[in-house]
């Protein structure tokens, strides 16, 4: 994964406009958008899109 965490240890992710929180266990990171790598060829993300990540990391994490 791009943050270089397990999936399973997540517990929150925060989404505000310029930044994301990610907490897990033993450790938490803010991570800029623009930190993101883009994927050439593809249409931006849309909030859907973030919430459907999200909603996917929940589910791994149970």
């Amino acid at each position: 994964m791009l943050l270089n965490i397990d999936a399973a240890k997540i517990k929150e992710i925060r989404l505000w406009r310029y930044m994301i929180l990610v907490v897990a266990d033993g450790m938490s990171r803010f991570v800029s958008y623009a930190e993101i790598p883009p994927i050439l060829g593809v249409a931006p993300f849309t909030f859907k899109d973030f919430h459907s990540l999200v909603q996917a990391l929940v589910q791994a994490k149970n």
